[in-house]
């Protein structure tokens, strides 16, 4: 989705179909996408059910870690929103993940990067691990918004 901004923050939710089996299965929020360059926010679902999410980067398509991969601490089901929103504003990132209704105050995971800063699109882009034995794997997305981002 072309937005042409730089800062901007992303919500939406997605839901995965079933749990994979033998590997894992990931939606990441893309901001400033070009096609070459983005900034990702992962959300990873493990066989138990366990969300994780981690800030990346890709630069000429190669892709690397900006902080940490960071625990939800709660537990999906096939077919269970998992709501995220993902805000980049300058060089400031920020991603949180939940279920239900009520958006939790804190930040997940937040870093500081200046690699990837030129305005772009923003969109959802799904993987499933080759290791996943119970594909294929159907992931939703529902309410995407983009906004421009204040300070």
């Amino acid at each position: 989705l072309g937005v042409g901004a730089a800062d901007v923050e992303i919500t939406g939710q997605v839901e995965f179909d079933t749990l994979p089996v033998g590997g894992n299965a990931f939606a990441y929020v893309l901001a400033r996408a070009d096609g070459s360059n983005a900034i990702r926010g992962m959300i990873r679902v493990a066989p138990n059910g366990l969300v994780y999410v981690q800030l990346k980067r890709a630069v000429n398509r190669v892709e690397s870690n900006i902080e940490p991969e960071v625990s939800s601490s709660f537990l999906t089901t096939p077919g269970q929103p998992i709501r995220f929103r993902l805000k980049v504003t300058g060089d400031q990132l920020r991603m949180r993940v939940w279920q239900g209704a009520a958006e939790p105050d804190a930040w997940l995971t937040s870093a500081t990067d200046s690699t990837v800063t030129a305005a772009a699109g923003a969109g959802l882009m799904g993987y499933v691990s080759r290791n996943v034995t119970n594909g294929p794997l159907s992931i939703s997305l529902d309410e995407f918004e983009v906004r421009r981002s204040a300070p």
